[in-house]
Parts: C-alpha cells; structure tokens; sequence
C-alpha cells in the first residue's frame, strides 16, 4: 500500500490528532530528517532514553537533531521486570541529566511481567526526582494482566499513552479515538501504528505515529513545550529558552565541586535539568545579570563569591 502523502485528512493535526513520533537506536538518526519531518507536521516526538540499566545510543543524537528542527521532545524508559525500580530510574535519569525535555518522562511498562509495584515505584523516583508527573505507555493487553487494584493505582500516579494499533496502513478517521484501558479516564497519547502510514514520502522505513489529545496551543501550553511560549507561572524562562540554557550549561567545564554546590545553594534538585536553569535565572535577576538561565563567566563568578568559594 502506497502511503499517503500530504495534504493529509482535514483532521491531522487538528485536535485530537496532533502528530508526533518516538524513536530510539533503531532509527539511525544520521538518517532520519529531522528537519523534514518537522516541516510536514510532526509537533513533538519521544525519544528512548534508556531500558533495564542501560543508555539507547542514539538519545543525543536524536535529541540534538530534534531540538535543532524546534520539535519539542520527551524521554523513555523502557521498563523490565529483571531491574529493580530503583536501578532502572537511575539509569533514565543519568541518560537525561545533560539533555533538555519538553514534555514528561514517559515508562514504556509493555510487558506483562513487570509488577505493577515495580513501575509505582520508578514513576514516585522520577518525579520526585524531575517533579514532573510522568507517563505510562501501555496496551490493553499489559494493564488486563494487573488486577483491578493495581490498574487503579496505576492511573493515579500516571498519565497515559494509549498503545492501540487502527488498521494497517488505514488512518483513523475524524470519529475515531484510542480504547480506554485499566482504570485510566481518559488518554493523552495514542500510538496507533508502527508502519510509517503518513510520513514514508520523507523516511522510507518503518516509524511510529502518535496523536495527542488536544490541539497543538494545548499540547505547547499544558507542557510549556512551544517554542514562542510565554513563560508558565512562575518561571523566567520559556521552555525553549530553558533547553537552550541545559544545553549550554552542559557544554561549560566548571568543577563538579562548583555544580555540586550551586544546586544546593540554589535548592534545586540535581536531575531538574530546566529547573535548575529556572533558578539560576532567578538568581542572575536578584543580581541585575543577564536573565538566560546560563551559567557563564558572568554569572560563574557572581555564584562563586555568594557561595563563598575561593
């Protein structure tokens, strides 16, 4: 079957229908156009960010491609029953603790024998780690093989990912939507083929589509991912003003010493990649410096004397 090639369907990437992808080692990010993809209508992607206790390969990669093309993106980890909890959140936040996110972490819990309690308890690290609600990745066929008890837990501690496949090669319609799943109410994300069905004119292997609930203002808003956002409450920095200031912080070479103790001066969380550029944002205004969440000479030697380092 020949796929199709835009213009699409009236309904994509209308709300309901907004597209996006999730990629991990398996699609060759040297390859895979990023720029292109971006350009036909992909708003945001996932990217595999770790499995077991171990880092995808291509997640930088990825990640710099996606972030270069302005597709807002979020990280996976996928979950096996071999791993404690607490290894395999470890290994998810290490994998992203250099690398910008604008949209939650993501548990790829597919398999049916990984205990419910083991996925609770890598969603209560992660977000007491990142302080962001995270999300589960899951088919009918996974959450039917937890008792009611658990799937209602579930729901309470995760947001969901709808694994529901429409017809091969088959678009869903303007009336269709993901299957409700578990104790789950309603569903955030829905993959609904691994086949390349809208996008094989520009990558000619297989890819996975998603559609997010809502409208893209929704999608960039509920998550501050777009790029032209205002700042949400609170915050100094839009979220692509944040990334760019995760990404630059990474590239600096200050001791670890000197890190260590700027988190803890400014009371930020290690994992919180944009939040602590949020702090330091917040600092550099209480200090009449140049407000971008950077730690550059600058702001390097202004956090130095207030934290009294030589």
């Amino acid at each position: 079957m020949t796929a199709p090639t835009p213009p699409w369907p009236p309904h994509i990437n209308s709300p309901g229908f907004v597209v996006g992808i999730d990629v991990s080692r398996w699609q060759d990010p040297d390859v895979l156009p990023w720029a292109e993809l971006a350009a036909a209508g992909v708003y945001y992607a996932f990217i595999k960010a770790s499995q077991s206790d171990w880092s995808d390969g291509a997640r930088k990669k990825h990640h710099a491609e996606a972030r270069a093309a302005k597709v807002p993106v979020g990280f996976y980890h996928y979950m096996k029953a071999a791993y404690s909890a607490r290894d395999q959140a470890d290994a998810f936040l290490r994998a992203t603790s250099k690398l910008s996110a604008q949209l939650p972490p993501v548990l790829d819990f597919e398999e049916k024998d990984i205990p419910a309690s083991l996925a609770l308890e890598w969603g209560r690290i992660v977000q007491e780690a990142t302080g962001i609600r995270p999300i589960l990745y899951a088919s009918k066929q996974a959450l039917d093989a937890r008792s009611p008890a658990e799937q209602r837990q579930l729901a309470e501690a995760f947001d969901y990912w709808s694994v529901d496949y429409y017809k091969d090669g088959v678009i869903p319609g303007p009336c269709t939507t993901a299957d409700l799943d578990g104790a789950f109410e309603s569903w955030d994300f829905w993959q609904w083929t691994s086949n390349n069905t809208l996008l094989r004119h520009i990558y000619p292997k297989d890819l996975d589509h998603n559609f997010y609930n809502g409208s893209v203002e929704e999608l960039y808003s509920r998550y501050g991912a777009g790029e032209d956002n205002p700042p949400a409450p609170g915050k100094l920095l839009t979220s692509g003003q944040a990334g760019e200031a995760v990404d630059y912080n990474a590239r600096q070479t200050w001791t670890a010493a000197f890190w260590g103790s700027m988190i803890a001066f400014l009371g930020v969380s290690p994992w919180r990649n944009e939040g602590i550029a949020q702090a330091v944002a917040r600092y550099q205004l209480g200090e009449t410096l140049d407000v971008d969440g950077k730690v550059g000479p600058r702001t390097h030697a202004s956090l130095k004397d207030a934290m009294g380092l030589a």
